[in-house]
């Protein structure tokens, strides 16, 4: 598809063909992602060159010399996130819509391992929300509800992240600004 469009409209502006890129190709790369998340790092790196072929060709079209490897420039200047990221950021908005009542689902609400911490207990401190077990497969390890729950774990330090008491979108900003900076 990204070559069709790349032929077709070469002579569109770089943000003309982001604005292509975005509805066509890399919603097909992100669908259902929280559920559909590759598993193995191969996987995950045949998604990832699609985007970097398409980041190539912006590169091309500003006239930026590439440095083979480096597509942070381009990515900071069009802001193009890795999918990687938007993938964790997705599950972050998944699980904030169920806890707050956007996503109606009682079933998958009830599945989740919420940490109740009792009185005088060390746990009152803790800022850890919800119990995950230990997976002893890469399938388990990789399910939808315990990535999400430890994506929530990771977040539950971070005082502008709250996933209880903030807006959606501004949930999901502070959890984007959050994996650019440490992934």
């Amino acid at each position: 598809m990204w070559g069709l469009i790349w032929r077709i409209c070469k002579d569109l502006s770089p943000l003309s063909l982001k604005t292509l890129y975005c509805p066509l190709v890399r919603s097909k790369l992100e669908y259902f992602s929280p559920v559909w998340t590759p598993i193995y790092k191969v996987d995950l790196e045949m998604l990832e060159k699609i985007q970097k072929r398409f980041l190539r060709m912006i590169e091309f079209k500003v006239g930026h010399r590439h440095i083979i490897g480096d597509y942070s420039w381009v990515m900071y200047t069009f802001n193009i996130p890795p999918l990687s990221v938007r993938r964790r950021v997705y599950d972050a908005c998944v699980l904030y819509g169920l806890i707050n009542g956007r996503i109606d689902n009682p079933h998958l609400l009830s599945e989740l391992s919420f940490i109740v911490p009792v009185s005088n207990s060390r746990l009152t401190r803790s800022r850890i929300i919800f119990r995950v077990t230990p997976a002893l497969t890469n399938i388990a390890k990789n399910h939808p509800r315990r990535r999400m729950m430890l994506a929530a774990n990771d977040l539950a330090g971070r005082r502008e992240i709250s996933i209880f008491d903030s807006t959606l979108s501004s949930f999901r900003h502070n959890v984007l600004l959050f994996y650019n900076n440490y992934s």
